[in-house]
């Protein structure tokens, strides 16, 4: 079904994801999820924004990206967070930042930092406190600059306590 925000989608979403019964459910559909969905499905929406909110907020896929490189920002990141009624509004599980090196495809560092906050955000969820990574070189073993072993070190680090 195309999915566009109708009553007749908005039925059929809400009942596809109730019988999904998720702790969790990860939006990417670049559409606003409407309200009625949000207070009938009994799980926790989470949306990934490519950008750090409070930055391009309301701008979607590599729109807040883009305004950023034209802008000529020096850094730029992401932000997991629940989803409300209200766009871009919800309370802030995870973000990432990394410097804007021209040097790298940023489209990629900019998908990486997502998928690694998302993650991030999603085996976390149920802490209290805020979580924030800062990619940088520096982190990196200089024969790897690869954001997953920031990630990796960061979440082994936490589950050995």
């Amino acid at each position: 079904m195309n999915f566009d925000r109708s009553p007749i989608s908005n039925k059929w979403l809400i009942e596809k994801l109730c019988s999904l019964e998720a702790d969790i459910i990860v939006t990417n559909v670049h559409k606003v999820i409407h309200e009625d969905v949000l207070n009938q499905v009994n799980s926790k929406f989470i949306n990934l924004h490519y950008s750090i909110i409070p930055a391009y907020q309301g701008l979607i896929g590599s729109a807040p990206l883009n305004a950023a490189l034209a802008r000529k920002n020096r850094i730029h990141g992401v932000t997991a967070h629940v989803v409300t009624k209200l766009v871009d509004e919800g309370e802030t599980l995870v973000q990432a930042a990394f410097p804007i090196d021209y040097s790298h495809d940023i489209k990629q560092r900019n998908f990486e930092a997502g998928c690694l906050a998302l993650l991030n955000a999603i085996l976390y969820s149920n802490l209290d406190s805020h979580e924030c990574i800062y990619f940088n070189k520096i982190l990196v073993n200089p024969a790897d600059d690869s954001l997953d072993l920031i990630f990796l070190t960061n979440t082994f680090n936490k589950l050995k306590g």
